[in-house]
């Protein structure tokens, strides 16, 4: 405790703050970023900003003044060099790098030690305020714990001419594989609507119960790992004894087998249908996808939750499925104020979906206005909080089963029946996806095949 007993120490030297008590995660995110970069020298280009003064850890520090001296003759960046550079003991450098799970995330971990010293710089300057008697004191002091936070913030702004060759230096490394495009869904409409799994993007997938929402997401978002994407699922209606089969019966029907998914959860298959299982069980498991079903999480447990699958697979994650927003739960901030509150969920998937460059669907229910229209095709309108929603997302796809709705005044009108059923026949087992927003692109609409009963979702006959 400092002096004064308000809390750990604040030691000023030569304007660095440093805390004689520091968060263990803070201590592990420097040690993080020196390991990986002595791993890896070349990422040391894409760690922004970050100085010496940075660091809480004397260590580490002074290490990372060492690494900053070797940037002109990147081969001299290894643990014996940087060590006898930085006047510190070779094993501790080698700790870094023997403890090191991934170097993937170190450009993020980089922004968190630069935003944890700017919570210590700005605690510093708030204690001081509190101990100040004259006002005039007290406002310069608070200026300054402002300021500490506002400079360490990442500003990514560009000249027209630096925009234009990045833009250029990205196209060659597309076109000529060093980077790969936007992982697909495998289903064409779909892909040369909204491009696949756009990093940054928040696509919005929206319709009333029994539309599909979470066929058509699991089924797309499969299809996109079978061919090498990373996945990360958080269902939060449904758990893993209602999930688990309908993936399973979407895996069953790539090779042709119609296995019912409520049939997987009674335990009623029989002969060569617990073979098709078995064998869509281990297809399952050869795809990079991983699944929560944590009840009710933040967005920021969310966030932190993908960055924990990252580390330990190794790789960016290039999906997040949230089904569905409602059983997100909000901060606490505009408690009572439902339209706020949904602004600000949705507000933040858009955010995380920029922070780890991901592709985020959110799975939305609409409102019940579309079920007392003749007309039941939904419109962005019938988004519950629409105008939050539609203000953040980057595509809004409503989802509409017209067989569904025929199938209810079937039921309901038996004498009407042939006719009904004659309309029911004509759009059986099809999916509308009306793409009512779309920054990528025109708005339009694809017919796309759906299973009900399998959890599958492909591309009609005729594509």
């Amino acid at each position: 405790m400092g002096q004064d007993g308000s809390g750990p120490a604040i030691q000023w030297a030569k304007g660095v703050v440093i805390a004689d008590e520091n968060p263990e995660w803070i201590v592990t995110r420097e040690s993080q970023v020196v390991g990986s970069v002595l791993l890896r020298p070349e990422i040391l280009s894409a760690i922004p900003q970050l100085e010496p003064a940075d660091f809480c850890v004397d260590e580490y520090r002074r290490a990372w003044k060492a690494i900053l001296g070797f940037s002109t003759d990147p081969h001299k960046i290894s643990p014996f060099p940087v060590a006898q550079a930085a006047g510190v003991e070779p094993a501790s450098l080698l700790r870094c790098v023997a403890s090191l799970p991934t170097t993937i995330n170190a450009a993020d971990y980089a922004r968190d030690i630069r935003a944890a010293r700017a919570l210590r710089e700005s605690l510093a300057h708030a204690r001081q305020a509190m101990r100040e008697t004259d006002p005039a004191g007290m406002q310069v002091a608070l200026q300054r714990a402002a300021r500490a936070v506002y400079e360490v913030r990442e500003f990514q702004d560009y000249a027209a001419s630096a925009l234009a060759t990045r833009m250029l230096e990205r196209y060659t490394a597309i076109a000529t594989g060093q980077i790969a495009p936007a992982p697909k869904f495998g289903i064409p409409a779909m892909d040369e609507t909204l491009g696949g799994l756009v990093p940054e993007d928040l696509q919005v997938w929206a319709g009333r119960p029994g539309m599909g929402k979470t066929a058509v997401t699991m089924s797309l978002t499969r299809q996109a790992a079978k061919a090498g994407a990373f996945i990360g699922y958080f269902s939060l209606e449904i758990g893993e004894h209602q999930w688990t089969p309908r993936m399973l019966a979407d895996c069953a029907f790539d090779f042709g087998a119609r296995i019912a998914f409520k049939a997987i959860m009674r335990g009623s298959l029989y002969g060569q249908h617990v073979e098709d299982l078995q064998d869509a069980a281990a297809a399952f498991s050869e795809v990079p996808y991983r699944v929560s079903f944590t009840a009710s999480p933040t967005v920021a447990e969310i966030s932190d939750t993908c960055k924990r699958w990252e580390d330990e697979e190794g790789r960016k994650i290039d999906g997040v499925v949230v089904d569905y927003s409602a059983f997100v739960r909000d901060t606490g901030q505009y408690r009572g104020r439902e339209v706020k509150q949904v602004g600000e969920i949705f507000l933040d998937l858009k955010k995380m979906a920029r922070s780890l460059k991901t592709c985020v669907l959110a799975v939305h229910q609409l409102n019940r206005g579309v079920e007392s229209r003749e007309d039941k095709r939904p419109t962005m309108a019938d988004l519950r909080d629409s105008g939050e929603i539609e203000q953040h997302a980057d595509s809004v796809n409503l989802l509409f089963r017209e067989e569904y709705y025929l199938q209810r005044e079937i039921d309901k009108h038996p004498p009407n029946e042939a006719e009904l059923e004659s309309k029911r026949i004509s759009v059986e087992d099809q999916v509308e996806v009306i793409t009512d927003k779309n920054r990528a692109g025109p708005p339009g609409t694809n017919r796309l095949f759906i299973s009900v009963a399998n959890n599958a979702v492909r591309s009609l006959a005729k594509e």
